[in-house]
């Protein structure tokens, strides 16, 4: 299994854990991701490098982050 392939199941894990629904899509944009704690989202990349996966644990601590308050709209 490669490095890549363990970090996307990481982040899989951390979402069902935690009812977390990802949304991943791979089509141009200057957003890397982005959350929405009420629902419970993150959209994100497909997990293609350690850069990829950083952005999906950012996005994550968005949805589970203690301080989060209406973090996705600024």
């Amino acid at each position: 299994m490669t490095q890549t392939e363990r970090q996307r199941l990481h982040i899989e894990k951390i979402c069902k854990e935690h009812d977390i629904l990802i949304c991943v899509w791979d089509l141009p944009s200057s957003d890397p991701g982005w959350a929405y704690r009420e629902t419970k989202e993150i959209f994100i990349r497909p997990i293609k490098s350690t850069i990829s996966y950083a952005i999906a644990l950012h996005e994550i601590g968005h949805v589970l982050g203690k301080y989060q308050y209406r973090s996705e709209i600024y």
